[in-house]
């Protein structure tokens, strides 16, 4: 009888520990606002409750974040984490303001815009559209000059100069203070 209480205390304790390890995880991803880099984080808590007892976090540079700091299009900086989305421990699909900067940080497109725009224009304006694509009230401004990128990409001033014209020069003459700098 006694062996028999042993056992299932052990049972009792595993089925504990494994409940703890299935359903006690929440995990979330982050993005700077300053350069686009994204962070994850998981946090093991006590099960449907907020009670963390161990974090695991993770930096990764995106394309977005590469050329900004690579290039002095930011400045120098202790990132400025914006919650995205996550989920577990009990919920499902958690969502905050950093969901709007995703399509800017997490489209090497997007990269590859301001990459030309300080190349065939000037470094200030791209760092002016950096910091726009990186607001959330913002970003989802730019999602349109995504959508007509040339065929290959900006591989000379002529094909960036065309681009400029039909988008962004055609998008300030409808709305003139589509592209400034925020406050």
């Amino acid at each position: 009888m006694r062996r028999k209480v042993i056992t299932l205390r052990r049972a009792v304790v595993v089925i504990v520990i494994l409940f703890i390890a299935m359903w006690g995880c929440f995990s979330g991803t982050s993005i700077c606002s300053i350069c686009g880099a994204t962070q994850s984080e998981t946090q093991w808590q006590v099960p449907f409750a907020e009670l963390t007892y161990w974090r695991t976090k993770s930096v990764s540079n995106t394309c977005l974040s590469t050329l900004a700091n690579n290039s002095g299009l930011c400045p120098p900086h202790t990132h400025r984490w914006i919650f995205a989305h996550g989920g577990g421990n009990g919920i499902t699909c958690a969502i905050g303001q950093g969901r709007h900067i995703g399509t800017a940080a997490l489209n090497p497109q997007w990269a590859e815009i301001l990459s030309a725009v300080a190349t065939y224009r000037d470094k200030e304006t791209a760092s002016k559209w950096l910091k726009i694509s990186l607001d959330p009230k913002r970003s989802m401004s730019f999602v349109g000059l995504l959508l007509h990128l040339p065929e290959g990409g900006f591989h000379d001033r002529e094909t960036f100069e065309t681009w400029w014209k039909s988008n962004v020069t055609e998008t300030e003459k409808l709305e003139p203070n589509f592209f400034a700098a925020p406050n």
